[in-house]
């Protein structure tokens, strides 16, 4: 992280909100889970993200599997669906989707990322919204599974990570606009009002013979934007008219 970088406008968004000074501790062991569910209320735009250790990392030789952290997107809209693995044909533009559980039905436009692994459809429009994990399929005969959300960026919980630091990584929103690069630019992962950021853990394995110890906490910083309603789907103004205030006597 550059030294000389100037940062301003920054809130901090922890597991149990923000500035409420309460965060809850995260074992290198739990279970996976979804740890944390942030809803953009304004336009803003996620920083940095990376976790603050509190029990120093400590691992055996070897362990079965090493821990995730992992920051993903869910944006408000309906027309863009993260999906996991992928059977049959890939889905073409102008093919059907139907989800099994939900009955959505949408237009594919484009797929973005890897068919047989994850990525991302998006449709010219959906029915209805469709649920986490169910089979979407597709009138070409392909299938997949919607995923949690579209990933952003994935923490390795690696062996040694002393308590008290925080592990940060700058998330990849700031475009390069020629030889020019910086905050003034709209940022690639600008999240409008309904917008979620969602943390997710995959539990750090056992290995046999030797004990895993570890305890962490999500940390991420968000900046607000100005924005203008036009681009603010999600926000309704209902401001009452009112005729002002008249320097009549």
């Amino acid at each position: 992280m550059p030294t000389n970088e100037v940062i301003s406008s920054l809130f901090e968004v922890r597991p149990n909100g923000y500035d409420d000074g309460v965060v809850t501790a995260i074992s290198l062991v739990d279970a996976a889970a979804t740890l944390h569910t942030y809803t953009a209320n304004f336009p803003c735009a996620p920083l940095y993200a990376g976790f603050q250790v509190t029990t120093a990392f400590n691992y055996p030789t070897a362990v079965n599997a090493l821990g995730k952290l992992i920051l993903s997107l869910q944006p408000a809209g309906i027309l863009q669906i993260a999906f996991t693995g992928g059977t049959g044909a890939q889905p073409r533009a102008g093919e059907i989707a139907t989800g099994g559980n939900s009955g959505a039905i949408g237009i594919v436009k484009a797929i973005g990322g890897t068919w047989g692994i994850s990525g991302v459809i998006y449709f010219k429009s959906l029915t209805t919204a469709t649920t986490t994990t169910e089979t979407i399929t597709f009138s070409g005969g392909g299938s997949c599974s919607r995923a949690v959300g579209i990933p952003l960026i994935s923490f390795d919980l690696d062996d040694d990570l002393a308590a008290g630091y925080r592990y940060m990584a700058k998330l990849a929103n700031i475009p390069s606009v020629g030889t020019y690069q910086g905050h003034a630019l709209p940022p690639l992962m600008a999240l409008h009002p309904g917008d979620q950021l969602v943390w997710t853990s995959a539990p750090t394995a056992t290995a046999t013979g030797g004990a895993v110890t570890g305890v962490y906490q999500p940390v991420l910083f968000m900046q607000y934007r100005g924005e203008s309603l036009v681009n603010m789907p999600y926000w309704s103004d209902i401001t009452v008219a009112s005729d002002g205030i008249s320097s009549a006597m």
